[in-house]
């Protein structure tokens, strides 16, 4: 289960940046800069992310899943997968820690360290794939795992090199890539 938590909290951050290049502010709010809607495309799975502020140091990241008989995200849409409630996302430093997954070596870039705060969550899974907690496609399946009932907190970063958004995951001493998504405009 915490792999699966591990991997929403990827997929909602993943997609929660629109600026160039991680770190800082001039705003009143770290985050106005990243607010907007953000789309991209893994594997049958088009997630939507859309963030908007909250408080001064605060962000709402909520996300919807669609699920495609194609792995482009293309054909029939089988499923549909949405929380119940957005996480949370507070910012703590602009930070140049070691980072891996972004180009081919461990390199210090300048990130938005952030602490991640997935609430406890009912999910909605609708759609002609669905069976369980599976959405099902022509040779594979998604499958989700029950939502945690317990919030879970965890700490990651941003970064940003022009379209491309990575979600970093604080592992071990080095803040790793889980994701990559294309940014839209909103």
């Amino acid at each position: 289960m915490y792999n699966k938590i591990k991997l929403i909290v990827a997929l909602v951050l993943a997609i929660s940046l629109a600026a160039c290049g991680g770190g800082g502010s001039s705003s009143t709010n770290p985050f106005e800069k990243y607010v907007g809607t953000y789309t991209g495309c893994n594997n049958h799975q088009e997630s939507t992310t859309i963030i908007s502020t909250t408080s001064s140091n605060q962000a709402f990241v909520s996300t919807r899943t669609d699920i495609f008989e194609n792995s482009d995200c293309t054909g029939a849409n089988v499923g549909t997968h949405t929380y119940s409630s957005p996480v949370t996302v507070t910012y703590l430093a602009a930070e140049n820690p070691p980072v891996s997954g972004v180009g081919s070596t461990v390199q210090n870039l300048t990130i938005d360290i952030i602490n991640i705060l997935l609430p406890v969550v009912s999910q909605s899974l609708t759609g002609s794939g669905v069976n369980g907690l599976c959405v099902n496609y022509t040779g594979g399946s998604y499958c989700y795992s029950t939502p945690p009932t317990l919030a879970v907190s965890s700490q990651g970063g941003f970064y940003m090199v022009g379209n491309l958004l990575y979600s970093l995951t604080y592992v071990n001493g080095v803040y790793q890539t889980d994701s990559v998504v294309l940014t839209k405009t909103s």
